[in-house]
């Protein structure tokens, strides 16, 4: 890569200004792979933070100007070969993160490439680069990203594909219930890179990637080891700065276990409320949870993960609690129905099936219950079935059916008046 004095606009991070300067650059010489390149990390970098589809048209000029780039002078190549680029997923501090179809192995992968604009990688930088690889590696866990290799020259590392949004851009798309399991999952993955002894100092939304309700903790590029403190300089804040513990952004101190604490906290009030940092736009039952997680003494925080499950853990049995005692009139109810025998003049609706199953949903662990109860013959009232209904919208109790059923053999008009009264939100 050779240096000109409009590259220092990208070095000190004026990205706008860069790729304005670079786009008329290639404008007036298409043919120079200097500018080409150097256009491709402006564009990258100035479209990061862009919403779609503003940012994937931008990622789809940069990745243009690199083809070509490349094209011209194979110098300017990021990785090996036998990786083919598909898209720019996004760009980081710690470099940029590209979509790339491995031709050996038939599948596709993440390549998160080193800063490449950077002119002089530093040892340091080097290092915690290679901590990041090392770090996630040996974290065994499905809420973790996995690492496959890493290269040192280049500086790359490959990584696992997760074709999923982050949770910046698609947290309007989930019920409460859903962040509730969202919440528990993201502590869990935090939880279980601070028992590796991993702070990985920039929980935020962004940095959780979602697909079918499951979670990925990524980015851990500025994460370190609670035994090692020799790749943070002197004065250095990294992370982002809502999400940053007070401690942290305003006395530069160390970051610990408890200030991740504080940003899964801010991450938290984003998901329930769209906003990081207003907890009354939460839901009252976690305010008290989420005032303990982000709490400007770090003292009077959780010390730990754990200690935030545990109490999470309590949420989650009062709803179990509500939801056994729920099943309990209900399979009462059903079950009445086999000892009293009455001819009753009336059809269930189509969608009513011979057999049903209840099926509590497992929260995690001990914390939820999970139990079917199966072949309940017979359900004999249209006002049953929409009760059913509404146990489904409550607990997730799901009423699935085959063929329409004759009512012949239940009689509770007054127990069923007093299970109509209940209520269910």
């Amino acid at each position: 890569m050779k240096f000109d004095k409009d590259f220092l606009l990208l070095l000190r991070g004026y990205y706008k200004e860069a790729k304005t300067i670079y786009e008329q650059k290639i404008a007036d010489e298409p043919n120079d792979p200097n500018h080409l390149f150097n256009g491709f990390c402006s564009f990258v970098y100035f479209g990061r933070e862009l919403p779609n589809p503003k940012r994937d048209k931008i990622f789809k000029q940069a990745l243009e100007y690199y083809f070509k780039s490349v094209e011209l002078d194979p110098e300017y190549q990021l990785f090996n070969k036998r990786y083919t680029i598909k898209e720019i997923i996004g760009a980081g501090g710690m470099g940029v993160v590209f979509r790339v179809y491995d031709t050996k192995l038939d599948f596709d992968k993440a390549i998160k490439v080193f800063k490449p604009h950077e002119i002089n990688i530093t040892k340091c930088d080097k290092d915690r680069f290679i901590s990041e690889a090392k770090m996630v590696q040996r974290m065994e866990d499905q809420r973790i990203v996995k690492i496959f290799d890493l290269s040192l020259d280049p500086l790359y590392m490959v990584m696992e594909y997760i074709q999923g949004k982050n949770l910046k851009e698609c947290v309007q798309e989930f019920t409460t219930d859903e962040k509730y399991d969202i919440a528990l999952n993201i502590a869990i993955g935090i939880n279980v890179c601070h028992s590796y002894g991993v702070i990985h100092r920039d929980i935020k939304p962004s940095n959780i990637l979602i697909k079918n309700g499951n979670i990925k903790i990524i980015d851990f590029g500025i994460a370190k080891s609670s035994s090692c403190n020799s790749l943070t300089e002197t004065g250095l804040s990294l992370g982002t700065a809502k999400y940053i513990a007070p401690e942290i952004r305003e006395e530069a101190k160390e970051a610990n276990f408890v200030s991740d604490i504080f940003s899964y906290g801010r991450t938290l009030i984003y998901l329930f409320s769209e906003d990081c940092i207003d907890i009354e736009k939460c839901p009252k039952k976690i305010q008290k949870l989420l005032k303990k997680l982000t709490k400007n003494s770090p003292e009077k925080r959780y010390q730990s993960m754990s200690q935030f499950l545990d109490d999470f853990g309590k949420l989650q049995r009062k709803k179990t609690r509500i939801i056994y005692l729920v099943s309990a009139f209900a399979a009462f109810f059903l079950l009445f129905s086999f000892f009293f025998e009455i001819e009753l003049n009336q059809t269930l609706p189509q969608n009513i099936s011979k057999s049903q199953i209840l099926r509590f949903k497992n929260i995690h662990n001990s914390w939820g219950l999970e139990s079917n109860l199966e072949g309940f013959e017979n359900f004999t009232s249209e006002r049953i079935y929409k009760l059913l209904i509404q146990l489904d919208e409550f607990t997730g109790i799901k009423v699935t059916s085959e063929k329409p059923k004759k009512i012949n053999n239940i009689w509770f008009e007054k127990h069923l008046k007093m299970l109509e009264k209940m209520q269910w939100r």
